[in-house]
């Protein structure tokens, strides 16, 4: 999960994420139990679909050129 206390943003914002992150663990609890599975296994799930959703945000703003190349580090 993300821990905001090591990011400092807008006071607003933070508790937007907070209110974010509450709902998401409920909803996470309410899938478990509707599925019957272990809540660990859900909250594997909900961190797998939200990594996908941000790869998917990151690739399509890259791909629209709105993050300069020059923020991108270089690997070799």
């Amino acid at each position: 999960m993300l821990n905001i206390e090591s990011i400092h943003l807008h006071p607003n914002f933070e508790n937007i994420l907070k209110k974010e992150e509450e709902l998401n663990e409920k909803a996470t609890l309410e899938f478990a139990t509707l599925k019957n599975i272990p809540v660990k296994d859900a909250m594997d799930m909900n961190h797998a679909l939200e990594l996908m959703r941000f790869t998917s945000e990151y690739i399509g703003e890259f791909k629209r050129n709105k993050i300069p190349k020059d923020v991108i580090a270089n690997p070799f």
